[in-house]
């Protein structure tokens, strides 16, 4: 997408084409980068973006796939997310940590 502003400069607004997946990125106006994916990790693991941001993250959040009720799952960020990783926890009501099919998105500086 591109569009042209008050002194005629072509400006880009979207890299690549969206595609509707249960993974992937697209670049948004002003240089923002948005990513998601649903993968397998234990706690304390780190999920490693397919595209390095140009600094920290403004956003990451993820929910685990995992049972409610008596086995409810609590989360978290471990820490600050980097520009190539976050690390996720998850830990269900008896502290215990666990291992869990998770959906992410974290938007951030391209």
């Amino acid at each position: 997408l591109f569009g042209i502003d008050a002194s005629s400069n072509i400006l880009q607004f979207t890299n690549g084409a969206p595609v509707l997946a249960a993974s992937g990125s697209i670049f948004l106006a002003g240089g923002i980068l948005v990513q998601w994916n649903r993968q397998s990790i234990a706690t304390g693991g780190t999920v490693t973006f397919a595209t390095a941001f140009s600094a920290a993250p403004y956003y990451v959040s993820f929910i685990p796939t995992g049972t409610s009720g008596t086995n409810r799952i609590f989360y978290r960020l471990n820490g600050n997310p980097i520009a190539a990783s976050f690390s996720p926890i998850m830990v269900n009501r008896e502290n215990v940590g666990l291992t869990e099919t998770i959906y992410w998105i974290a938007l951030g500086p391209a």
